[in-house]
């Protein structure tokens, strides 16, 4: 995934011109290894709306704003009435979208069991790089931490604009007390204190594995969320799959496969840490689990 929309927890008195203060440190929780770069708004300013808020409307060039070129409709801006738009006028490059108010939603708001996330989002051009589909966040951050979310999908795939499940549970979470938004601050959860900042976050495919663990790389589990029940506290593992970044699937060194575990819970170490040793003569190639037997 090289766009995805992140959901950041910020104090209720962040506003879009302040906003850039509060996103710095939980941002940084998330580069380098799964955005090269973010932006407050980005394609989905404006309440997830772009394209009616005039802050994103200028003159067309194609026509010198007059709206026809050649006793025709211009082809740039011909459909600006219809669109409730000046004739004349365009929509410019997501990378251009003012930020807008909409970007900062009340956690209040998202904690209403009829908030819907915008399903029918489409950005106005088919740029490549804009993540296209509904406008539901595809991850959590605050001060404290952060957390990929699956979206919340009916049987044949359509969005539903609910919250994900586990978006539901990380609030549920946050105000029983069992997870703090910021490890430097403790007591109470109030909701009305908070708020969630809409960002666009971004990272070059090149890019994506600069700072990450490669196939082949020895790593070990850092984070006890993602450790295997069975496993001992220095168990070693290899990545033998990239793919599906930023997860990546382990398999244990001495036998046995993990699931796939986000980069972020995981720490490249040195191989010199793996102790090889010659095994013992008649050793059959594989492992019985890990040979397939004859029928």
């Amino acid at each position: 995934m090289s766009n995805f929309l992140v959901a950041v927890l910020v104090p209720s008195t962040a506003t879009i011109k302040t906003i850039d203060t509060y996103l710095t440190r939980p941002m940084r929780i998330l580069m380098p290894w799964a955005a090269d770069r973010y932006r407050f708004g980005g394609e989905f300013t404006g309440a997830w709306d772009p394209a009616t808020d005039p802050a994103n409307w200028r003159p067309c060039t194609a026509c010198s704003a007059t709206g026809r070129t050649a006793g025709r409709p211009c082809d740039e801006c011909g459909d600006a009435p219809r669109h409730g738009r000046p004739p004349g006028t365009i929509v410019v490059g997501w990378d251009e979208w003012a930020a807008h108010p909409g970007d900062l939603v009340p956690l209040t708001a998202l904690l209403d069991p009829s908030w819907r996330f915008p399903t029918g989002y489409r950005p106005p051009s088919a740029a490549a790089d804009v993540r296209t589909g509904g406008a539901s966040p595809d991850l959590w951050v605050d001060n404290a931490d952060m957390q990929w979310l699956n979206l919340d999908v009916t049987h044949d795939g359509a969005l539903t604009g609910k919250l994900p499940a586990d978006l539901r549970d990380i609030l549920r979470r946050l105000r029983s007390g069992d997870r703090v938004a910021d490890q430097d601050h403790s007591g109470a959860f109030a909701p009305k204190h908070w708020q969630v900042a809409i960002v666009a976050g971004h990272i070059a495919p090149d890019d994506a594995s600069l700072d990450m663990p490669t196939v082949g790389s020895v790593v070990a589990v850092t984070d006890p969320d993602h450790t295997d029940d069975d496993a001992a506290p220095d168990q070693l593992y290899v990545v033998t799959d990239d793919t599906d970044r930023p997860y990546y699937l382990l398999a244990r060194l001495g036998g046995g496969y993990s699931r796939l575990i986000p980069g972020y819970a995981i720490t490249e170490v040195d191989p010199a840490r793996v102790a090889l040793a010659a095994v013992p003569d008649g050793t059959p190639p594989y492992r019985r689990s890990q040979r397939r037997e004859p029928r």
